[in-house]
């Protein structure tokens, strides 16, 4: 399990980032994100917040709110790659000023799991 705390300051956006591993025998894989509040950051009220996917110089962005819980991402990764060579996807969490200012004072968060299947 990893834990990344997101701090936002009151201006700009507020970052975080986690870098894993992935692997898959078939060298294409689908990455789920998956909220588990359902509703993106949850405290007074939900906000949308965004995760950003990179891997092998490929970027996609998703945003996870209570219209869209889950954020599905694929990679492509050599079928021989294996995990003991460290992380090779870095999944960066951010909310952008204009949410966090729409949302009431306090204190906000979710936990995501994540879940790998070869494509």
């Amino acid at each position: 399990m990893t834990n990344a705390n997101l701090e936002w300051r009151g201006q700009g956006a507020g970052r975080t980032g986690i870098a894993v591993c992935v692997s898959s025998t078939t060298g294409h894989y689908a990455l789920n994100v998956q909220s588990v509040t359902g509703q993106g950051l949850v405290g007074v009220a939900p906000i949308e917040y965004s995760i950003r996917f990179e891997s092998e110089g490929v970027a996609q962005t998703a945003r996870i709110s209570k219209n869209h819980s889950m954020a599905r991402f694929e990679g492509r990764v050599a079928a021989e790659r294996s995990c003991d060579r460290g992380p090779n996807v870095r999944l960066v969490v951010s909310v952008e000023s204009a949410q966090a200012m729409a949302g009431s004072a306090g204190a906000y968060s979710d936990q995501v799991s994540l879940s790998v299947e070869p494509l």
